[in-house]
C-alpha cells in the first residue's frame, strides 16, 4: 500500500478527462511506483502489452442499456478470461516481474 495518495489539481483532473483508459493508467500507476522501481518507459510497454490483449480496443466499453440515456454500463470483461480482474492483474503480474 502507498504511504500516502497523491492529491490532483483540477488542471490535472480535466487533462486525465480526456484520455482514454489506457492512457490514464500510464499517468496514475507511475504516481504509485517510483521510477527506481520500474522506470516509467517500462510501466507503459507492460500496460501496452497488458491491454492490447484485450478484445476491445478501449479496455473498459462503455455501454448503455436502450431503456435508459442516463446511466452507463462499464463493461469489464473484454480481458483474456473474460472477467473484471484481467483489468488489474494482467498488469500486476507483470509490474511483480520487473520489480
Amino acid at each position: 500500500l502507498p504511504d500516502n495518495v497523491p492529491r490532483m489539481n483540477e488542471e490535472t483532473l480535466q487533462r486525465w478527462s480526456k484520455l482514454s483508459y489506457t492512457e490514464l493508467f500510464k499517468e496514475v500507476l507511475p504516481l504509485f511506483i517510483s521510477e527506481e522501481e520500474i522506470p516509467r518507459k517500462d510501466i507503459e510497454d507492460i500496460v501496452d502489452n497488458s491491454f492490447g490483449q484485450f478484445d476491445c480496443p478501449e479496455v473498459v466499453r462503455l455501454s448503455q442499456p436502450l431503456s435508459c440515456d442516463t446511466i452507463h454500463v462499464a463493461e469489464l470483461w473484454h480481458g483474456r478470461t473474460g472477467a473484471f480482474k484481467d483489468i488489474a492483474l494482467s498488469v500486476l503480474g507483470q509490474c511483480l516481474e520487473r520489480a
